[in-house]
């Protein structure tokens, strides 16, 4: 993360995916998959980091930040409705979290 924040997000994503195919841990890899994405974005490859951000939901749906990243990427991609429809899913989460209503882990797609 540190290396694509300092734009060296190739090099970044060489050791993101390097991690992710040696932790063990479901969490672990989610999260090496959601930096995967963010190295990607900062390369412009949107499309790619789309499916890493599929690749972390399978893996564990509660990754933080992962909706706000899916639909930051489809924006680049010029799908703002799509962009949008993940975001709404975001807001009613956290607005059931909120008010200490649970629900279940929703896509973060519309479709």
């Amino acid at each position: 993360v540190v290396l694509a924040e300092a734009g060296r997000p190739q090099e970044a994503e060489v050791l993101l995916r390097r991690g992710a195919e040696e932790a063990a841990a479901p969490g672990l890899k989610a999260q090496f998959h959601l930096h995967i994405a963010l190295a990607l974005r900062r390369q412009r490859k949107d499309e790619e980091a789309l499916v890493a951000c599929d690749e972390a939901r399978k893996l564990d749906p509660r990754v933080p930040d992962l909706a706000l990243h899916r639909a930051e990427a489809l924006e680049n991609l010029r799908r703002p409705d799509e962009a949008l429809a993940v975001m709404n899913i975001l807001e009613t989460a956290q607005r059931s979290a909120r008010e200490g209503r649970s629900l279940p882990v929703a896509p973060l797609t519309s479709s």
